[in-house]
């Protein structure tokens, strides 16, 4: 199942970096790279191969790589091989940088939409689309959007004040700006074309650039977007491309990759608005919400098995950080937060890949079915190669669940909290039998009693087994020192919906309601349009997602 990847803003496309860092070291054989040696085999599109129309045969030994690559991947018509990726950001330093450290000349300049003037840590600068609009906002009594059929981002669209209509976008272009508005002191570069109009028709082209990626596609093509919820970029465009997304293709898997921010003192004061902003949007359209909080991972609470000091898969420390382990670095954490995306999106073997299997999809059904509770935790852990067979298992297993940022609280009047309502777990390159798997995975977890679905065998788990392995690519300059990882090492995945979000949105939401209350940063806000009133309903939206979680867990008391 092809699978186009969006990458918003400047952590989108720096988390990008490394995911296909990881896509492109992970093809099989040694035609992995986009090399002259790879056009000795060239790929042949599904349905058609030397024996004629209607085959599925490939031949050379390009065949299982062509397939295991084709969800994430495309050909062109010479052989080279190209992301199915879409990069935005209102600033071109970050993507830039992404095309010069490309070597293997996955991306093209084509499928690149850059900005000039970033968009200001601010949410509503970043969802609206019409700077002209912004420039000279409309009074209050202007026509309003129409709804969209979400309820939840209805009521805030319901409340902004700019007219999002893209009818109404060109026919004010020429007519909305006043004459004697100065023009924008545009820097003028080889890879911005037009500088005077970029800016203003940006989101119609990243439509644009979206509808056409997925005319490359041969099915209906999922969508896995990258983005922060606290930058003006990642969380207001990126709220806008998934309403764009869930309107024009309402029936394809939309899975987004969201990552938090922490919190701490450092960070910017408006941050915590654009992330209550953005999750409510992703609760509308969304179909499954892979949650990173940076806090975690900053101190090394998450990180993949064998990327955080710690060896082989017993990486990560789940709990917290121990005495004297550093603080690790941005690119380090891009590295294990992409790794454990790839493990829960890459196709398990050539023949998931080909047969229309879609690993986002199976994510859906089985860890997020419930519209109101989307918001699932990914870890990864390798094994090591020294590792006994007949231990591999609990090894593993044992790796991954340490992972999980421990629960708050365990208990709750003398019994067990419930901490999961449904995990799936991918397991690549084990080669030994598979029916303890599941058993080892709720063993590590704390046994049955951690589980929503504890009266059930197997506690909602499923376990998914594959041949086609991970790579753990390692940037330059990286500090990381991977231990597990290579090529062909066994891994594991989890993808859990956990209780863990409950005291980062409800804290998130409360934050947000006080900062409304006292009226603080509210004018930046309301000059693009956005006004208090869709603020607050978008925390009131967060907090019944809480109360959906608590209600499911037993956190009533």
């Amino acid at each position: 199942m092809p699978t186009i990847t969006l990458q918003v803003g400047q952590c989108g496309n720096q988390l990008g970096e490394e995911l296909w860092g990881i896509f492109g070291s992970s093809c099989c054989g040694r035609y992995a790279s986009n090399s002259s040696h790879s056009h000795q085999y060239p790929y042949i599109p599904t349905g058609i191969s030397h024996r004629g129309a209607g085959s599925l045969l490939l031949s050379g030994p390009s065949a299982l790589q062509s397939y295991e690559d084709s969800a994430f991947f495309r050909r062109s018509s010479s052989g080279h091989r190209l992301a199915r990726c879409v990069l935005v950001d209102t600033e071109p330093k970050v993507v830039n940088a992404v095309l010069a450290a490309d070597t293997s000349k996955f991306f093209q300049r084509s499928s690149c939409f850059l900005g000039q003037s970033g968009r200001g840590n601010n949410w509503a600068y970043g969802y609206s689309s019409n700077v002209d609009r912004i420039a000279t906002p409309q009074t209050s009594d202007s026509s309003p959007s129409q709804p969209a059929s979400d309820q939840g981002a209805a009521a805030i669209r319901r409340s902004t004040s700019y007219n999002s209509s893209p009818d109404r976008r060109t026919s004010e272009r020429g007519s909305a700006r006043p004459s004697s508005a100065a023009p924008a002191a545009w820097r003028v570069d080889a890879h911005v074309q037009d500088p005077s109009g970029v800016e203003f028709r940006m989101i119609e082209d990243v439509f644009d650039g979206i509808r056409k990626e997925a005319e490359h596609c041969d099915t209906a093509p999922d969508f896995l977007m990258l983005h922060s919820l606290g930058g003006g970029s990642g969380s207001g465009m990126g709220s806008r491309m998934a309403e764009h997304l869930r309107e024009e293709h309402p029936r394809n898997i939309l899975a987004s990759a969201a990552i938090a921010p922490g919190g701490g003192p450092g960070d910017a004061a408006m941050q915590g608005i654009n992330s209550v902003l953005a999750l409510s949007f992703l609760q509308a359209y969304a179909d499954v919400i892979m949650l990173f909080s940076n806090s975690d991972w900053m101190a090394g609470n998450g990180g993949s098995g064998g990327s955080s000091g710690a060896s082989g898969t017993a990486g990560g420390g789940g709990g917290g950080a121990a005495a004297g382990v550093r603080r690790r670095s941005i690119r380090d954490m891009n590295e294990d937060i992409a790794a454990c995306i790839a493990g829960a999106v890459w196709p398990l073997s050539s023949r998931d890949a080909c047969g229309g299997t879609s690993r986002l999809r199976d994510m859906v059904c089985n860890v997020a079915p419930d519209g109101a509770l989307k918001m699932v935790e990914v870890r990864t852990a390798w094994v090591q190669a020294n590792t006994p067979i007949a231990a591999i298992w609990p090894t593993a297993t044992r790796a991954v669940a340490s992972l999980f940022p421990r629960p708050a609280a365990t208990t709750y009047h003398g019994l067990p909290r419930p901490d999961m309502s449904g995990s799936l777990l991918l397991a690549r390159g084990f080669t030994e039998p598979h029916d303890t798997g599941v058993a080892s995975f709720i063993k590590a977890c704390g046994g049955k009693g951690s589980f929503v679905d504890q009266d059930l065998p197997d506690c909602g788990v499923q376990l998914r087994c594959g041949t086609a392995t991970l790579s753990h690519h390692t940037s330059p300059g990286s500090s990381s020192k991977k231990v597990a990882g290579a090529r062909g090492t066994p891994s594991l995945t989890a993808v859990s919906n956990r209780s863990n979000c409950i005291s980062t949105i409800s804290a998130a939401a409360e934050r947000v309601v006080r900062t409304v209350e006292a009226g603080a940063y509210m004018h930046w806000y309301e000059k693009y349009g956005c006004s208090r009133d869709a603020i607050s309903y978008a925390a009131e939206q967060l907090q019944d997602v809480a109360d959906s979680y608590r209600l499911l867990h037993g956190h009533t008391g």
